[in-house]
């Protein structure tokens, strides 16, 4: 599943090091459509919500399964986000993705990266004018990105040497282009009062 842009990139056995620079292209394809949205209005708020959403109920399944801090909390912070912004989720974005225990570890890699991410995005949100913007806060402020990747960072050395590289780097590849996926699909529903 090692895209066309990674096909270049030399493995060194460092998985840390090798999922970065592997998914360094989808990192900032992801960010670059993460910053073109102002999560300081109820637009940009709600379109970065309702994808973040999407994407983590397709791939909360195989995130259940690995022994890390559950994404459910996060889950729940953005259905209380949305309904103060007004809004509901988007319809499934596609099937459930049941990944290999490797590949799973991958898409945590994403998913812990995305909360470290998240800080800065609060700051900006924080700024915001809107009362009701600022008062959808509970998923930019959710107590879990330190923690998520401290605790990634922890399991990944705990087990580097049993698993597939090529899994997890997998895994990660995959959970970018669902979160791509779920952008599109929200710009898409956008005004059909979803």
């Amino acid at each position: 599943m090692l895209d066309a842009d990674n096909a270049t990139i030399s493995l060194t056995g460092d998985l840390r090091r090798d999922l970065r620079s592997a998914t360094g292209p989808a990192h900032r394809r992801l960010d670059e459509m993460v910053e073109g949205l102002d999560v300081a209005t109820s637009r940009g708020l709600g379109i970065f919500l309702q994808a973040s959403g999407a994407a983590l109920d397709v791939l909360s399944p195989s995130l259940a399964q690995v022994s890390l801090p559950p994404i459910q909390p996060l889950q729940v912070a953005i259905a209380r986000d949305l309904g103060a912004l007004g809004l509901r989720p988007i319809p499934p974005i596609g099937r459930v993705s049941v990944l290999s225990d490797d590949a799973a570890l991958g898409a945590y890699y994403v998913i812990a990266g995305s909360r470290l991410g998240a800080q800065v995005l609060r700051r900006h949100h924080a700024a915001s004018p809107d009362e009701r913007v600022r008062g959808a806060d509970a998923y930019l402020t959710a107590p879990t990105g330190l923690g998520m990747w401290k605790a990634f960072i922890y399991r990944l050395v705990e087990v580097d040497s049993e698993i597939s590289h090529a899994a997890v780097l997998n895994g990660a590849h995959h959970t970018f282009e669902v979160f791509f996926k779920a952008f599109k699909a929200t710009l898409l529903t956008e005004g059909t009062g979803q």
